[in-house]
């Protein structure tokens, strides 16, 4: 009976031994083919060393605007090439032509090749591309060394929100900068798309083999990050960029009712595919943080207001100077008898330094915080819930700088550094999307400050939404009813006979508020716009930043954001 007992035991030990065997072998071999991990799936890795293959897609993730146009991973075609030895000088000159390349260059590519692989362009990293036309016309061609396959490339030609989507690291493929790091862990490669060829015993590529495309992953992939881009805008404000002549600057544009970003664009431009570190020109300039100058007192308004230690309709004097500080005015001769409202339309520095006096440290330290200053203005979670695991600390805009109101050490109870402080200088700084995100928080009638999102949702590749990201606001910030009421009203008048009349005229109306921010290097200025359009019903809020001007010159920032507002859908 014992003896029974042991061969029924050992019997059902090897049975659970030769189950767990089975279940590992499908672990190995087809759940990799079937959720495709982060490596390759085994059971195409047996097939893979029969071959070699050039990639065509490297699976990573695409960016689309709000509409689901491309912003990164571009269908297009590329160049294979081929080993061929019996190619003629004639046949390569004709191939040459076609495809705008030197023909010495061509004929000293085909002889040194091994095996079938992407053109790349000399000097460039990335392979070539062609045109729908240009690639028909090389396979019209006809030789079998030289053919047009559909991949992808990364970006645009020319890149659109170049600064805003990033670029990704050319050695380990893995997003360096902007969304391309961010959402690093949805855009992460996981299918690959590749043309295989059979190779000889030798190792060379079998003959006559026109390659054989392989998915290599899951069917899942490549995601899709969804942003709030809307690409027409986009362009416009970089070709308009471009001809005001802003090389150096940032401008954004939310959308009011959600505080959505439509536009965000930087200067000096890069090139996303051969990026230089050291250059910084990579740099968001709409996430930095820069001396705002007089845009800031749309901050000392809505402070002083709420304060109660400034009333609507308010009667000051200005000669030219403050009196208890000594702080000039931009008018020399000054204002004269002046409203609270004319002072902010025409920017009036002695009554700004007032109110800031009057308000002291701690109600400015009070309403910086309300207003955001010392906090990233953009979209962000503690934990995001993901199918990979919960990211901490998830924030969408990468970069971007908090802002503040008074420098470590600075005395803030000085006379001379609160009433600096009160026309956004000596220790203020500020981003062009907080600028942005105060004006679509005034032009939407008060309430908390929206977290303006680059990115809504992420889908997978049928389609469907894998995570959402939804609109919200920073609880505990915001204007008061009171105070945007009046700020639209003022705003409305230095766009209508103030330091933005350039405005004045505008289908539709506009208001904003300009600035001019000394930087202590040299006699250059940054020129500031902030302001919203139309006046009713506003749909759209603008911050507009040009770094490093002549003082005294035309202010840029105002010049195109008149220019926008006329282009605007």
């Amino acid at each position: 009976m014992v003896r029974v007992q042991r061969w029924v035991a050992l019997a059902a030990g090897l049975a659970v031994l030769f189950a767990g065997l089975v279940a590992r072998l499908f672990w190995l071999q087809v759940r990799p083919a079937l959720v495709a991990p982060e490596g390759q799936a085994l059971v195409r890795q047996s097939v893979m060393q029969r071959r070699t293959a050039v990639v065509l897609d490297e699976g990573r993730g695409l960016v689309a605007d709000r509409r689901g146009r491309l912003l990164a991973g571009i269908p297009s075609f590329g160049l294979l090439v081929r080993p061929a030895d019996d190619a003629s000088e004639e046949e390569v000159r004709e191939a040459a032509r076609l495809i705008g390349e030197p023909a010495g260059r061509l004929q000293s590519v085909l002889e040194n090749l091994e095996r079938p692989a992407l053109l790349h362009r000399e000097g460039e990293r990335e392979p070539a591309a062609l045109d729908r036309r240009r690639a028909a016309a090389v396979n019209a061609f006809g030789r079998p060394w030289l053919k047009a396959v559909p991949c992808r490339r990364r970006y645009l030609d020319p890149p659109a929100a170049a600064h805003l989507v990033g670029f990704v690291l050319h050695r380990d493929r893995t997003g360096a900068a902007g969304l391309e790091r961010t959402f690093e862990p949805f855009l992460r490669p996981r299918s690959r798309v590749l043309l295989a060829f059979r190779r000889l015993a030798t190792g060379e590529p079998a003959g006559g083999d026109d390659g054989r495309l392989v998915k290599d992953g899951s069917d899942f992939y490549p995601l899709t990050v969804r942003t709030t881009l809307d690409l027409d805008i986009q362009r416009t404000v970089e070709r308009l960029m471009e001809e005001t002549g802003i090389g150096d600057g940032a401008a954004v544009v939310l959308d009011v009712p959600t505080g959505d970003i439509l536009a965000m664009a930087s200067a000096p431009a890069f090139d996303p595919y051969f990026v230089r570190p050291e250059e910084g020109r990579w740099r968001n300039r709409a996430l930095m943080a820069e001396t705002p100058g007089s845009v800031f007192k749309t901050v000392i308004a809505a402070a002083a207001l709420e304060a109660g230690v400034a009333r609507p309709g308010e009667r000051f004097f200005c000669n030219g100077r403050h009196a208890r500080t000594g702080l000039r005015c931009h008018a020399r001769k000054g204002h004269g008898a002046i409203s609270l409202e004319e002072a902010y339309a025409k920017s009036c520095n002695v009554v700004f330094a007032e109110l800031a006096l009057r308000l002291q440290a701690g109600r400015l330290e009070r309403a910086a915080r309300r207003l955001g200053i010392g906090k990233p203005a953009g979209w962000r979670a503690e934990r995001l819930g993901t199918p990979f695991g919960t990211l901490r600390g998830f924030a969408q805009l990468d970069g971007e700088e908090a802002g503040r109101l008074f420098a470590r050490g600075a005395p803030p109870d000085d006379p001379a550094v609160l009433a600096l402080t009160g026309i956004g200088q000596h220790s203020v700084r500020i981003t062009p999307l907080q600028a942005a995100q105060w004006t679509a928080a005034v032009a939407a009638g008060g309430g908390p400050l929206p977290a303006p999102r680059a990115v809504s949702r992420v889908t997978w590749k049928n389609g469907r939404e894998m995570v959402r990201f939804p609109v919200k606001a920073h609880p505990g910030t915001g204007f008061s009813p009171h105070a945007a009421r009046w700020l639209k009203k003022a705003m409305r008048l230095a766009a209508e006979s103030g330091t933005a009349s350039r405005l004045s005229g505008l289908p539709g109306g506009a208001a904003g508020k300009t600035g001019t921010a000394e930087t202590g290097n040299g006699g250059l200025v940054h020129q500031w716009f902030t302001g919203f359009y139309p006046l009713e019903r506003p749909r759209y809020a603008v911050a507009i930043l040009v770094r490093n001007r002549p003082a005294g010159s035309a202010n840029l920032a105002v010049e195109a954001a008149e220019k926008l507002f006329r282009r605007l859908p």
